[in-house]
């Protein structure tokens, strides 16, 4: 039976890693297929699966998490993070208030996308929950597909109502000395929208030996505005040689 499709179940790739490119599709119909690099392995459903409990146990086995449990995080915070985690020192439960807490947000300027970081009481997220700022309802959301931001927010402020602060030990997660949210924007924005800004609330915040992880936009904003002005002037160049 030839599949009728394909479908991106995962997708990652590395200029400068051991591994430049990673894969996994379902191919409707066949089987599961792992992609790395040149190399292909084939799985049914059931072998995929037994696969990833092996992956999972020896994640657990390895203590990459100092002690915590792959569940306990969120998928697209343990992908964007991953090339840290081998310089992971410790994980320390602390408490911070809600005021404190810093997040990255995306402004537009002349069609080019920058990134800054602005308390969270600023954020988009929150001026949404506040009614001051409904553009945050069009906001593209790139690792939940199918469900869009107001239904999101919805469903953890109810979570949080709820079962309360942190559920199933999903704490917001700082690194290091920056109080920059790496995970957890949504659940931040929703507390600080349901308790006063002086609320303190636990978090886990990673340590890491080096400071790779730290973020820092001045320069990458800079070359993006540097490439804008640069593409700006090749077309206009190029306009004015066709003229001639």
């Amino acid at each position: 039976m030839s599949n009728p499709g394909v479908k991106i179940l995962a997708k990652s790739t590395n200029k400068k890693g051991k591994i430049k490119r990673f894969v996994i599709e379902d191919n409707i119909g066949e089987s599961i297929h792992l992609h790395m690099d040149n190399m292909r392995i084939d799985f049914t459903i059931n072998e995929f699966l037994h696969f990833s409990q092996i992956i999972n146990e020896s994640f657990m086995n390895l203590n990459i998490l100092n002690g915590y449990d792959i569940s306990d995080f969120d998928i697209n915070f343990l992908k964007t993070s991953h090339r840290y985690l081998d310089k992971l020192l410790k994980i320390k439960k602390e408490k911070i208030q809600i005021k404190d807490l810093l997040c990255v947000t995306h402004i537009e300027y002349k069609s080019v996308i920058l990134e800054k970081i602005q308390k969270i009481h600023h954020s988009p997220i929150y001026s949404f929950l506040k009614g001051v700022n409904k553009d945050f309802i069009n906001y593209p959301q790139y690792n939940y597909l199918g469900i869009n931001n107001e239904a999101r927010l919805k469903s953890i402020i109810d979570s949080i109502k709820k079962y309360g602060y942190p559920y199933q030990n999903n704490y917001i997660i700082l690194f290091n000395g920056q109080n920059i949210i790496r995970d957890g924007q949504h659940r931040a924005a929703v507390l600080a929208y349901l308790n006063n800004e002086n609320y303190e609330i636990d978090i886990l915040r990673f340590y890491f030996k080096d400071k790779q992880h730290v973020l820092n936009f001045t320069t990458q904003n800079i070359k993006r505005i540097l490439m804008y002005i640069i593409r700006k002037i090749i077309i206009k160049v190029k306009i004015i040689f066709n003229r001639y």
